[in-house]
């Protein structure tokens, strides 16, 4: 199965680069097969960090309205592979340990595979290509995580100790 890894970087708010660099650092030592960062209006310095990788630079000229427009741009590159990982810039949490394991769950169930954070369900989270209609709908700044519904597989994410995997449909939001 082809996955890609989708980091969305489009905003307009002041991020570290560094917690940026080291989500692409994890995302392409994944198991994804390709990995692609959506810029913004910081583009040209954010390309220039990402020299050297190997990644797929995806210019969101609308940024502006908000993260849909990310997704929406990121998803004209990842739709032609079966599932995507869609990750947040700002995590510094995400780890190839975690990607891998949402992957690999997506892999099992064929189901949207979400990370929880101190009991908050969101990203990185998987989609197969079934969603990609309902991502490149979204609008404004309506997010990924707004289709997240209660058959998604839910994991724990790094930064949620005391927290137990479930490897079943998912309770509440």
């Amino acid at each position: 199965m082809s996955i890609v890894a989708l980091v969305l970087d489009a905003g307009a708010s002041e991020r570290s680069r560094a917690v940026l660099e080291g989500v692409v650092t994890e995302a392409c030592a994944s198991q994804c097969a390709h990995v692609g960062v959506v810029l913004g209006p910081d583009a040209r310095d954010v390309a220039r960090r990402m020299v050297g990788r190997s990644v797929m630079l995806v210019l969101n000229a609308a940024w502006d309205e908000g993260i849909a427009s990310s997704v929406r741009t990121g998803m004209l590159w990842a739709s032609r592979y079966q599932a995507v990982v869609i990750c947040m810039c700002d995590e510094p949490q995400i780890s190839t340990s975690h990607l891998d394991a949402l992957i690999a769950a997506h892999q099992a169930t064929g189901r949207t595979v979400a990370t929880r954070h101190r009991g908050r369900i969101g990203a990185p989270v998987v989609f197969g290509s079934a969603s990609y209609p309902a991502l490149a709908a979204l609008r404004g700044d309506e997010g990924p995580w707004s289709l997240i519904d209660e058959d998604a597989v839910i994991i724990d994410g790094p930064a949620s100790e005391g927290l137990t995997r479930q490897s079943g449909a998912m309770r509440s939001l």
